[in-house]
């Protein structure tokens, strides 16, 4: 049987997560307008295009989303940065590590509960789980996790 070129692009397509693509695509629209509106009236005092322009870097200025943007690498795109003490850099680092024990805990109790709700039909179905190692979180508000459990 030979296997022509539609069949291969046709089963390549039905691959494609075009939904959650859609919601990629709006979360990323939505993440830099929250960028533009926080940065405009905080660390660029009114100048919205300068907001736009860091934002736009930040959202789609980098081929790979687990490059880190470090001191250097945010102040080369215009972010207003300042070096930590060694004091308050141990802050961060102890307040992220007690987050993301936070996180592993939420992931090993909820978990099996939203798998068991989803399982009667009780929550949504995701299709994969996504592990984010660095990077920005993005935690919906209460009132959108609760219309998304009583879909």
């Amino acid at each position: 049987m030979k296997i022509s070129n539609k069949d291969i692009i046709e089963a390549a397509l039905k691959r494609v997560p075009i939904v959650e693509l859609g919601h990629y695509d709006s979360l990323v629209k939505h993440i830099k307008e929250l960028i533009v509106k926080l940065s405009k009236d905080r660390m660029f005092k009114g100048d919205e295009n300068r907001a736009k322009e860091v934002a736009e870097k930040l959202t789609g200025g980098y081929e790979y989303h687990g490059r880190v943007v470090d001191y250097y690498e945010a102040e080369s795109i215009g972010l207003k940065v300042k070096m930590l003490s060694d004091e308050n850099l141990s802050a961060v680092y102890s307040l992220y590590k007690d987050i993301k024990l936070l996180f592993d805990f939420v992931d090993k109790e909820v978990g099996p509960i939203l798998a068991s709700l989803m399982e009667v039909g009780l929550a949504p179905m995701y299709p994969e789980k996504y592990e984010l190692k660095h990077g920005i979180i993005y935690i919906p508000p209460l009132h959108e996790i609760t219309r998304l459990l009583l879909e």
